[in-house]
Order: C-alpha cells, then sequence, then structure tokens
C-alpha cells in the first residue's frame, strides 16, 4: 500500500515540476530559467528537482519524450496507415489541443529543431506509403520533396490555428487536411524530377 502513495506521489510531483517549466516558458526562454526559480516556483525542494532530472533541459528533453512517445503509440493504436488519410481522424486534433499550451510553447521557445523533425518524421513512412498507392509513379526523391511540403504546411497550420490565428473549425481543419492529403500525390510532373 504505502508503494503505491509513494509512486502517486512521484507521479504528482513529477506532474507539477513539468507544469512549473511549461507556465514559466510562456514568460521567458529555457536559457533564463534556472534550478532554483523553477523550485521556489514549484515549491518543491531542489533535491527533489534533482531526484528526476539532472538540469532544466534534461527536463524539457523529458517532457518532449513523453509527447513523443504518446503521438508515436497514439498513431500506432489507431492504424493510421489504414485510414482514409494521415490526417482523417480527429483524434490527432483532440491530442494536439490536450496539449496546446505545451506544443505552442515547444514552438516557440524551444530552438531544438530535433523534437518537431521526429514528430513528423511519425508521418512520414504513412504518408509516402499512401502516396505511392494513389499514384504509383511517383519517385521516390519527388516524395520525399513533397512530404516536406506537406508537413511543413501541416505544421504551421496547426500552430497557425493553435495561437487562434484562424477562425476555422476543427471539422474544417479536417476536411482542408485530407484534401491537401489526397491532392498532393496527384500534381506529380515527371519533367521535374528529370
Amino acid at each position: 500500500m504505502a508503494n503505491k502513495k509513494d509512486n502517486q506521489r512521484v507521479k504528482i510531483t513529477k506532474k507539477i515540476i513539468k507544469n512549473t517549466l511549461v507556465d514559466m516558458l510562456e514568460d521567458m526562454d529555457i536559457n533564463k530559467i534556472t534550478v532554483s526559480s523553477l523550485c521556489k516556483r514549484a515549491e518543491i525542494n531542489r533535491s527533489t528537482f534533482y531526484n528526476y532530472y539532472d538540469n532544466i533541459y534534461d527536463l524539457l528533453k523529458k517532457i518532449e519524450d513523453e509527447i513523443f512517445n504518446e503521438i508515436k503509440e497514439d498513431v500506432k493504436k489507431h492504424e493510421l496507415d489504414e485510414c482514409e488519410s494521415f490526417t482523417d481522424t480527429k483524434h490527432i486534433l483532440e491530442k494536439i489541443k490536450e496539449n496546446k499550451k505545451l506544443y505552442l510553447i515547444l514552438a516557440k521557445n524551444y530552438n531544438d529543431k530535433e523534437f518537431f523533425k521526429k514528430v513528423k518524421d511519425i508521418g512520414k513512412s504513412i504518408c509516402i506509403n499512401k502516396w505511392k498507392r494513389i499514384n504509383p509513379e511517383l519517385d521516390e526523391k519527388y516524395l520525399e520533396a513533397l512530404y516536406i511540403v506537406y508537413s511543413n504546411g501541416h505544421f504551421n497550420l496547426m500552430l497557425e490555428w493553435l495561437n487562434g490565428n484562424l477562425d476555422i473549425s476543427e471539422k474544417d481543419i479536417i476536411e482542408l487536411e485530407n484534401k491537401m492529403f489526397n491532392i498532393f500525390p496527384t500534381i506529380y510532373d515527371r519533367n521535374i524530377t528529370k
């Protein structure tokens, strides 16, 4: 029984630490956040912080890893490669909305593009395989280029939507994404890859 309580306490403490970092990142860059300032704001001891994390960057990396693994599991769980398109399931937007604050902060404040590259790469093989089925004559180099345009467009569309810069419904976002997804492989021009 005590072990279960300890585990619950650890989860709660880690959540407080993570939420505090996210809150602080709204106001300042990560390089301005110290372990001391985070602990003071979270009302925890520095030793508690160091029980779980090496430093602020380690904490952020663990937050990113958690999100990445959730997205990866979600993609696997919903078998998105079997769907009509990569974006035709509502759960993707729901997952983004659940973590809206964190996604916006990571995009705004964190200079390490590796996290977003990893997230984009989750959908890469799904998109490319589906596009090959839509248009079998697509060249591999062309598919790579298509995916760069598509994933960057998708990423920026999501950011603009999350930031409230687009007065468009969730349903319309999904419809737009599905149209983009299905149109991309049909614009193939054989002369481009020669």
